[in-house]
């Protein structure tokens, strides 16, 4: 089951994953400053620090926000930036997947939904940003598939739903609300027509993959909702920060 014990990241704690014991996985949601130039000073000097990792702990990779459902490999391709401090960056996909100890994956959202999976039986994460685009085109789903492929069983597997815009504050167009609905069901409208269910639509990749839904967590909480003091685009455009969301395998 999915634990935050106390202490470590101010909006949530720290979140815990099962995975081939002895190892575990941590999840971490970190809030990048305002404004471009200051996220960047941030990613470059405060996240590492902010993740507490060990010296000699491999860099921390990062997939961008690019809106589709290209999933990277860190233990097998190579990242395709120029190496920055603390960090690799592939700037062409919104998912990433490890199976080592120690490497960190993280995806930035802003009101985009970041979910985590891990593997009770094996050493193996993954972490995608799945906007509406993403959620749309699955790509919860090829995350689930890959893992399934690699020799995950569904009921091992495990997903973290990180903060993202709610329902209630996620109004679109009538054809996007009716590509939802053909696509994952009536539920993903909410309660009110045209307000978009995210977390809904994940909900039912999940299920199709037959994941169960008890190993399903969520932090519910919305980024729209300013009591929460998290980022989001919708509410603040791009004046306010991004949230990263980071995992690692390790011995909790």
């Amino acid at each position: 089951m999915a634990s935050t014990p106390s202490g470590a990241v101010p909006q949530l704690g720290d979140v815990w994953l099962p995975s081939a014991s002895p190892l575990r996985a941590r999840i971490q949601t970190l809030v990048a400053e305002s404004g471009p130039e200051g996220r960047q000073q941030w990613l470059a000097q405060s996240l590492l620090p902010a993740l507490e990792l060990p010296v000699q702990a491999p860099a921390v990779y990062l997939g961008q926000q690019c809106h589709g459902t290209l999933i990277r490999d860190v233990d097998r391709e190579q990242p395709l930036a120029i190496p920055l401090p603390g960090r690799r960056e592939y700037p062409d996909c919104d998912g990433l997947v490890t199976r080592a100890s120690g490497s960190v994956i993280a995806v930035r959202t802003a009101d985009c939904v970041p979910i985590v999976v891990s593997d009770a039986s094996r050493p193996w994460l993954g972490a995608v940003h799945a906007g509406w685009r993403g959620t749309l085109a699955g790509i919860l789903s090829e995350l689930l598939a890959r893992a399934i492929a690699e020799g995950s069983r569904p009921a091992d597997l495990h997903l973290w739903i990180g903060p993202h815009i709610h329902a209630c504050h996620y109004e679109v167009g009538q054809e996007l609300s009716e590509q939802f609905c053909a696509a994952f069901g009536e539920q993903t409208l909410g309660h009110r027509s045209r307000h978009l269910s995210l977390l809904e639509a994940n909900l039912a990749q999940a299920a199709r993959a037959r994941v169960p839904r008890a190993n399903i967590h969520s932090s519910g909480l919305c980024t729209y909702e300013e009591q929460n003091n998290l980022p989001s685009y919708r509410r603040d455009g791009r004046c306010r920060g991004e949230i990263i969301t980071a995992a690692h395998l390790t011995i909790a």
